[in-house]
C-alpha cells in the first residue's frame, strides 16, 4: 500500500527524487495540491514537477512564480496544457533562457509550448534569434568538453 506521508517525509529527509516521482505518479490529487510548493521548489527534475503539477486538484498561485524561476519550461509547458495565460515577451524570455546543453536539452519543451500557445511571434523572435542561442549552445557544449 503506497503511504504518500511516508514517501514524503522520506524525500523530505533526502530529496531523493525516487521518491518525488513516486508521488507524482501515485499520490492523491488533493496531497499533491499541498505538496506541489515543496516539490517545485527541491525537485531537480520539471518533468516530475509537471506530472504532479497535471495529476494535482489544482496549482495554487503562489507556486507558479517557484515553477517559472526553477523550471522555465515546465512552466510554459504546463501553461499551455492548463491554459494558463502568460504574455508573449515573458514566453520569449523563459525560451531564451533554457538550455540546450548535454545534460538539460528544456529549449525543445518551451518552443513546443510557445507553439501549443499559438504565440506565432514569438516563435518568429526564436528564429530571428537563431545565431546568439546557436553560439550559447556550443559555448555550453565547450563547458562539458573541457
Amino acid at each position: 500500500m503506497f503511504d504518500e506521508k511516508a514517501v514524503m517525509a522520506y524525500f523530505r529527509t533526502t530529496e531523493d527524487e525516487r521518491a518525488a516521482k513516486r508521488l507524482a505518479g501515485q499520490a492523491s490529487p488533493a496531497f499533491l495540491k499541498e505538496i506541489l510548493f515543496e516539490l517545485a521548489d527541491r525537485c531537480e527534475g520539471g518533468w516530475i514537477v509537471s506530472r504532479a503539477a497535471m495529476r494535482a486538484d489544482a496549482v495554487s498561485d503562489a507556486v507558479w512564480p517557484i515553477i517559472r524561476s526553477k523550471h522555465p519550461a515546465t512552466y510554459l509547458y504546463l501553461c499551455a496544457r492548463l491554459r494558463r495565460g502568460t504574455s508573449e515577451a515573458d514566453a520569449l524570455e523563459l525560451v531564451m533562457t533554457c538550455p540546450n546543453s548535454i545534460m538539460n536539452q528544456t529549449r525543445g519543451l518551451a518552443i513546443w509550448a510557445v507553439g501549443q500557445m499559438g504565440m506565432i511571434r514569438v516563435l518568429d523572435e526564436i528564429v530571428a534569434r537563431g545565431e546568439e542561442l546557436h553560439r550559447r549552445d556550443l559555448e555550453e557544449f565547450q563547458c562539458f568538453s573541457v
